[in-house]
């Protein structure tokens, strides 16, 4: 067998090409997929400063809809995803056929269409929860629906992030694991 019948894709699907918090997360992932076994292909929802940070790390970058709802899971922006799902679907379907990944990862609660799709066309799918959903409302409830019934695994960063959706969705509790963000010691010394 050669070293080209071993490397599978990973589609890693992104909620934005900025530089922030979750965008250095998804650089950290991607620098950490070990390349003998694993090929980092990463989507996002438009061109950005981050483009340029995973192409240095050998990721493949796609661009196109994603359905990203955005922070605060608004009813307009769930209006937005709605009339967005049909190109979000369409788009992500395209990319599963065209890499045939062995692990859909949806980073972030945000990518709610693209985490409808890895669901529908993808093989594995884990979803990647940064983000601590409130206790009550019905907008968190459904969000913590969703990820429950359109994944196989969650990935929490936190405790809190854990404990919020398993306190909306008890029987979601078997499917997560808690996998904090390492933090680069370097980022803690003062500079000289």
């Amino acid at each position: 067998m050669t070293n080209q019948e071993v490397i599978q894709n990973v589609l890693f699907l992104h909620p934005s090409a900025e530089y922030r918090g979750a965008d250095r997360t998804i650089v950290q992932l991607v620098a950490a997929v070990d390349r003998s076994r694993w090929q980092p292909v990463v989507v996002l929802p438009r061109r950005g400063p981050l483009i340029g940070e995973l192409q240095e790390l050998g990721a493949q970058i796609e661009v196109g809809p994603l359905g990203v709802v955005g922070e605060g899971f608004a009813p307009v922006r769930f209006l937005k995803l709605f009339l967005q799902l049909p190109l979000c679907l369409f788009f992500v379907w395209r990319m599963i056929l065209r890499y045939k990944p062995a692990l859909v990862h949806t980073h972030t609660l945000a990518v709610v269409g693209g985490g409808f799709a890895a669901h529908l066309f993808g093989r594995r799918h884990l979803w990647h929860v940064h983000r601590i959903l409130g206790a009550g409302g019905w907008r968190q409830r459904l969000v913590a629906r969703t990820v429950h019934h359109l994944t196989d695994s969650v990935v929490c960063t936190s405790e809190a992030a854990r404990s919020a959706l398993i306190a909306l969705v008890p029987a979601m509790g078997e499917k997560i694991r808690l996998v904090r963000n390492a933090v680069s010691t370097d980022r803690l010394l003062p500079d000289p």
